[in-house]
């Protein structure tokens, strides 16, 4: 990074937020947030019985908002969590809403009490002039769910935000200063999703496969590339 790229740097807003799962089915989705709209990417594996399969949907696209997850999960739940949370992401309300609607169901599930489970889920719109960003992780723990919230709220901030960033992984990606910057350089592109979710694959056995890349902006929200098995008939 060149001295003119760091003091850029140090006088942008940036705002970032790293949210981790342990368990060995999970993957990576990437959110990036700028002025110009947000970009989600995630990759497409799944781990069932140590067998990794590469057509996990980790994107649900609404009418109005994204919801996003990684983790794992009792299989009773699962079909449950995506049909809401794509439900939630498809009406009017804001995504705190949502992310509170969402952990009511998944509390309100039994879980043995010997299970271990953990896992993060996001809920992403664009609305009132900027990016707004509800998340969470989970794990379990004798029988319950335990939750950690966190609210990107970057509407309407002005100069004073530049980017920020929400990544849900089951172990720590390769992201950092630079990415974002060169992120905020060119914020239409995916190519700094495409690169972080590549370099997380050749470190993590939970990564792999096809990336769904998704834009959401001012026009609303749109598939930039979504492989066929996620593409409703």
């Amino acid at each position: 990074m060149t001295a003119a790229d760091r003091r850029a740097a140090s006088f942008a807003c940036v705002c970032a937020l790293l949210l981790t799962a342990q368990p060995a089915s999970g993957s990576i989705v990437v959110i990036l947030a700028s002025p110009a709209g947000i970009l989600v990417g995630a990759d497409s594996r799944r781990t069932t019985d140590g067998v990794a399969f590469h057509d996990a949907c980790k994107i649900r696209a609404g009418a109005r908002g994204v919801f996003a997850a990684t983790g794992s999960y009792p299989d009773a739940l699962l079909e449950r969590l995506w049909t809401a949370g794509e439900e939630l992401a498809n009406g009017s309300e804001t995504p705190v809403a949502n992310l509170d609607a969402l952990i009511a169901i998944i509390s309100a599930e039994a879980v043995a009490p010997d299970a271990v489970h953990q896992g993060a889920l996001a809920f992403v719109s664009w609305s009132h002039g900027g990016p707004f960003i509800a998340s969470a992780r989970f794990t379990t723990q004798n029988g319950r769910y335990h939750f950690e919230r966190s609210i990107k709220d970057w509407r309407n901030r002005g100069r004073e935000f530049v980017a920020g960033q929400v990544i849900l992984s089951n172990v720590a990606p390769e992201f950092g200063e630079p990415d974002l910057l060169d992120f905020s350089r060119n914020p239409r592109s995916f190519e700094v999703i495409e690169r972080v979710i590549t370099l997380q694959a050749e470190r993590d056995a939970t990564v792999g496969g096809p990336t769904d890349l998704l834009r959401i902006d001012a026009s609303g929200v749109r598939w930039h590339r979504q492989k066929p098995e996620c593409r409703k008939k």
